[in-house]
């Protein structure tokens, strides 16, 4: 035995379009970066944890499930003569010496090959202004900085 149909009242109806909206937003942002080669990472300043993107793993020719999702793992992909200066200059932007961490530098490729990533970050802080995650976007630009060296050297 059936009851009768159920009816949605308008609150509910609304609230439905507005998930649907939502879920087609996140999969179009989520389709634009793929798509355009941006990486995304996001760390939660409070652990070790650190979001990275399945893009950015595959910029530097990893799988999404290859690589470790900490701070750590992520410090250990850079060029070892950049990563002391890299960690110092992201621990001195968590500290509030600037509020983001951007940087061009050298990391290595799961080959073996050295590709340059340009970095892109902001800080959020709470109200008391206290570091609270860093959000960042990192593109790979190791063709355009060939192109660049070699206008240079005309």
């Amino acid at each position: 035995m059936h009851g009768p149909p159920y009816i949605p009242t308008e609150s509910e109806r609304l609230l439905w379009e507005a998930v649907e909206e939502l879920e087609i937003l996140d999969n179009w942002r989520e389709f634009v970066l793929a798509h355009a080669d941006i990486a995304v990472l996001d760390w939660p300043l409070e652990g070790d944890s650190l979001y990275m993107s399945p893009t950015y793993k595959r910029l530097l020719g990893y799988d999404d499930r290859d690589l470790g999702d900490t701070f750590n793992d992520w410090l250990q992909l850079i060029h070892p003569d950049d990563r002391n200066g890299i960690e110092r200059a992201v621990r001195d932007a968590i500290a509030g010496k600037q509020d983001n961490y951007n940087a061009l530098h050298r990391m290595q490729h799961e080959t073996g090959n050295i590709v340059w990533v340009l970095f892109r970050s902001r800080i959020l802080r709470n109200p008391n202004g206290q570091a609270k995650r860093m959000l960042a976007a990192a593109i790979e630009i190791t063709d355009l900085k060939r192109q660049f060296t070699e206008c240079l050297s005309y």
